[in-house]
């Protein structure tokens, strides 16, 4: 190989051609290299050949060399290595630039060269630009101490995102950004993108939203008898997206269930979320058969990148909140996914790094001789519980997990002879406002300063025409990024090979 190498510089060296045959025989250099950059290298030895033969052109009056198979991570960085010197400013500044600028003019920013094109496919860049995303888009998180230049981002300051289903002929999904006025003005502006994608097109809408986590979004899927399986993952954003095993009914129910005639005691809650320790994704569903008794989940994780397919984790016996028209998601907060234990009105944990259950302490609100409407929401990065006293007010009451108490966040009283109005949290603005969904079509904005509510947009303007209804539709909070799940797959493996290496 070095001799190779070692001839191809004698060569370029020569002198015996014309200044226009070198400038011709330069752009089908050029031309041929961009080809090559552009092809998929799967197979080891010729990625190893690529880099060699690239080395060459780039260091023409250079001793050849032999490149180690570790030397790189991907294509990307063995590409940027060999531009560095092009780039008019440092890789950590133009990715600090690159990451505070709006969602449009990134996605712009990858047409303009190469070399941007393959900062922001970098996982260096998804991580900086999610930091960003997500201490501005109202989760308040703090700066990431890996970043030397992180501060926030200009372009999305007082931005933030939800997803909502329409329940029409078809499932439809639809992102919703609203950008407050930094001056307190009346400039706030709502705008509402359809979101087209595999998993929803020409789907019944039976397809449900069972989690959105740092941009990657998790669907579900009725599998036979109506038991809705969590099995899609994909990013709108970088438009990968992810098929996970079916759900297949354990033997020992198959015979309970074909016999009965209605499947209302067979149903299944689910939940997707990431722990920052583990710096995993996990998707977790329990299935339950109703003739238990007692009621009696089987719980299955399933860790994306893994290769190691749904994982048994064994029985619970909390009876957690299933909804009538789609599964019941779990609600992620501080690493953790919760849900609602119906019979006994508890909070039930799950850990996403220990992967273990637990209980929490009761909010207040909750009263087992009381009318028991609650939702669970994170809000500010902490889990919330929204009690609906009915005709009188609706409480927020959010969890400090280090003091393990419960703290009254927002009380709003309903008005006097006006109709019961229904109003259920989605996200926190900058400003310290609440967004809420009211009576199931209207965006409002609630100001607890003045403790005054004010409508923000109608959420069916401008959708599909056929009619539908978002009577039973919750919307979640989600923030766009460039998570990759093919980064995740290549993180997976390389900590495999770790783990194989120091046994």
């Amino acid at each position: 190989m070095e001799g190779g190498l070692l001839e191809e510089e004698k060569l370029i060296g020569g002198g015996e051609k014309t200044l226009e045959e070198e400038e011709e025989e330069e752009d089908e250099e050029k031309d041929d290299e961009e080809d090559e950059y552009d092809d998929e290298y799967d197979d080891e030895e010729m990625w190893l050949g690529f880099i060699e033969r690239n080395y060459a052109q780039h260091h023409r009056h250079q001793r050849a060399v032999k490149i180690r198979k570790d030397e790189f991570d991907s294509k990307m960085e063995f590409f940027l290595w060999t531009e560095e010197k092009l780039l008019p400013l440092p890789r950590e500044i133009t990715l600090d630039i690159l990451s505070r600028l709006p969602l449009d003019s990134i996605l712009d920013c990858r047409l303009v060269c190469r070399t941007w094109r393959y900062l922001i496919i970098l996982t260096s860049f998804a991580d900086l630009h999610l930091r960003r995303r997500r201490h501005c888009g109202g989760l308040l998180l703090p700066p990431s101490p890996q970043h030397e230049y992180h501060y926030p981002s200009n372009a999305d300051v007082g931005k933030v995102g939800f997803l909502f289903l329409t329940m029409e002929k078809y499932s439809h999904l639809y992102y919703g950004e609203y950008s407050e006025d930094e001056n307190g003005g009346n400039r706030s502006y709502m705008t509402i993108d359809k979101i087209n994608l595999s998993p929803f097109k020409k789907r019944p809408n039976t397809v449900a939203i069972v989690g959105s986590c740092n941009g990657l979004i998790c669907s579900s899927i009725p599998c036979p008898f109506r038991i809705d399986d969590p099995i899609h993952i994909f990013n709108p954003i970088t438009r990968e997206f992810l098929y996970l095993p079916r759900f297949d009914i354990p033997y020992k129910y198959r015979k309970t269930i074909v016999n009965k005639r209605s499947y209302t005691d067979f149903y299944m809650v689910s939940g997707f979320g990431y722990h920052p320790s583990t710096d995993l994704y996990k998707i977790v569903r329990i299935f339950y058969c109703g003739e238990q008794q007692p009621t009696v989940g089987q719980v299955q994780v399933y860790t994306l990148g893994s290769y190691c397919g749904w994982r048994n984790k064994g029985e619970i016996t909390y009876s957690l909140f299933r909804r009538s028209n789609g599964p019941s998601r779990g609600v992620l907060a501080e690493g953790a996914l919760h849900w609602l234990d119906y019979k006994e009105w508890d909070i039930i944990a799950f850990d996403l790094a220990e992967e273990e259950f637990s209980l929490l302490p009761s909010p207040p609100c909750f009263s087992p001789s009381g009318s028991n409407n609650f939702q669970l929401q994170v809000l500010g990065g902490c889990l919330c519980v929204a009690h609906e006293n009915v005709g009188e007010s609706f409480d927020i009451w959010s969890f400090k997990k280090k003091t393990g108490e419960w703290e009254s966040m927002f009380k709003i009283t309903f008005r006097k002879g006006k109709p019961i109005d229904v109003h259920w949290p989605i996200v926190l603005t900058m400003s310290g406002e609440l967004l809420l969904r009211y009576n199931s079509k209207h965006l409002v904005r609630y100001n607890p300063r003045t403790a005054t509510l004010k409508k923000i947009a109608d959420l069916t303007t401008g959708l599909a025409s056929e009619s539908f209804s978002l009577l039973l539709v919750e919307a979640i909070p989600h923030i766009h990024s460039f998570v990759s799940l093919k980064a995740l797959e290549a993180k997976s493996k390389k900590r495999r090979r770790s783990e194989d290496d120091s046994d």
